[in-house]
């Protein structure tokens, strides 16, 4: 039996409601996403897989546009349904990612995000406040991270190469008890955000592709 969540938005001092009557072009509504996850030790042995399917709505939540993510069974955990948000308009596009269960700990970095025009540098600072999250070494806890939209770099999409272009970001305190996370995206205006990759402070890895 599937496991039903809703979480809320985090704060961040980047972020800005897009305009009501915006209707999001690189994430279109009622369009379903299916990313594969893999999770690789430090070893670099793949220990576990699974799929997450991401679909977009129209219906708000929390004044973002809806999204939905349905996990199938990841590194042992159960099945969930999570409900979120995302933020699209002609200055930026960002998604909450995944955050139950194996991928409690993308709460602590950069979420998927990219500032609009396709092709612009920007980097940044800012802190996600965490008030409540699954990952509870973080609850009450405010991270800062870093965030930088970096040039352009081919991926292997559907069997083909394509350019995307790559951003990259960390939590750059709380070390001691959380951990040292980063993250890379690499952003196509197309498909979206077609890979996902994480570090994790054991040095292992959780990678997303859009299949």
């Amino acid at each position: 039996m599937k496991k039903y969540f809703m979480l809320g938005a985090m704060i961040f001092s980047l972020l800005a409601a897009g305009c009501s009557s915006y209707k999001p072009v690189i994430f279109p509504f009622g369009k379903t996403y299916v990313y594969s996850v893999t999770f690789v030790n430090a070893n670099g042995n793949v220990t576990s897989q699974c799929k997450i399917r991401m679909t977009t709505s129209e219906k708000k939540f929390h004044g973002q546009f809806g999204l939905q993510y349905d996990y199938d069974s990841c590194a042992g955990q159960p099945m969930y349904i999570e409900r979120t948000g995302y933020d699209e308009d002609t200055g930026h596009v960002e998604l909450h990612p995944p955050r139950m269960g194996a991928l409690a700990f993308t709460e602590v970095v950069p979420f998927p995000r990219y500032h609009l025009p396709v092709g612009c540098i920007a980097s940044a600072k800012g802190e996600i406040a965490v008030a409540r999250s699954t990952f509870r070494k973080a609850n009450g806890k405010t991270i800062v991270y870093a965030y930088e939209q970096e040039g352009d770099t081919a991926v292997v999409f559907r069997g083909e190469r394509i350019e995307c272009h790559k951003v990259s970001g960390e939590n750059t305190n709380h070390y001691d008890d959380i951990g040292h996370y980063h993250v890379e995206y690499w952003f196509h205006p197309n498909f979206g955000f077609v890979r996902w990759e994480y570090t994790l402070p054991d040095g292992g890895v959780v990678r997303l592709m859009l299949e």
